[in-house]
């Protein structure tokens, strides 16, 4: 996300950088260069109190394997410090304010959380862009209006390649829907506490994803398993390097 910014201010655009901090041990690891504009929202004494272990969680996410048994619970930590940040983040009504002050014609998240897509609503922002860190994730393919492929295109979390027989097929299957399970359980979660800070008229998040008006992807498609995509799936792999000029 701090690259998107970064080469938007670049090409001459007014960027604000929103960022609702979640893991306070990161709170400086921003990682824009050129956008001056950077609005970030601190955690409040109620968040504080909710400590959410992302060191240790993190340090035993990258070295465990995952599979269908344990897919939910390896990233419970990472569901459970969404709810809090998404709750702190809304409950500054101050930031709400100021942003809609500022009358913005687009907004562009990561949808890791549907908190963002609740506060664009409010705000009256039309035009939302998703823009995924990883080649993507499968979880969003069924909202998005694109299949999902189990018998050739690995889950984000899956430990096998695009070549699988036909146990590795199903458990490629299990492994996505558990992902699924889990992250649909906290935008619900995420649904209820945008709802009660911005009014029950704010659509289903089913509904929020599937209006963007495009998707960003970290992937290229030299390089990436192929898969069907609708036109308003972008592949902007790459945009993150520094090129010498």
């Amino acid at each position: 996300m701090a690259r998107l910014a970064d080469t938007l201010t670049e090409s001459g655009h007014n960027v604000t950088f929103l960022v609702p901090i979640i893991d306070v041990a990161r709170r400086n690891q921003l990682g824009v260069r050129l956008t001056t504009d950077v609005l970030v929202v601190e955690q409040d004494d109620k968040a504080r109190q909710e400590h959410i272990p992302f060191d240790e969680s993190m340090e035993a996410y990258w070295t465990e394997e995952t599979d269908s048994s344990n897919v939910e619970d390896s990233i419970k930590w990472f569901f459970d410090g969404m709810k809090v940040g998404c709750e702190n983040f809304l409950r500054d009504k101050n930031v709400f304010d100021l942003m809609k002050s500022r009358n913005f014609d687009v907004a562009i998240l990561e949808p890791l959380s549907v908190c963002g897509l609740g506060f664009f609503e409010k705000l009256g922002i039309e035009k939302t862009i998703l823009a995924s860190s990883c080649a993507n994730y499968d979880y969003l393919f069924r909202h998005l209006g694109e299949p999902n492929e189990y018998s050739y295109v690995p889950s984000l979390m899956s430990t096998k390649g695009e070549k699988m027989n036909f146990f590795e097929r199903l458990e490629n299957y299990k492994v996505s829907e558990g992902m699924s399970r889990g992250i649909s359980r906290m935008f619900d979660a995420e649904q209820k506490t945008y709802r009660k800070y911005l009014g029950n008229n704010i659509p289903d998040w089913r509904d929020l994803l599937p209006a963007a008006s495009l998707f960003f992807t970290n992937s290229n498609p030299y390089l990436d398993f192929p898969r069907p995509v609708l036109q308003k799936t972008v592949p902007i792999g790459g945009i993150q390097l520094i090129w010498r000029k």
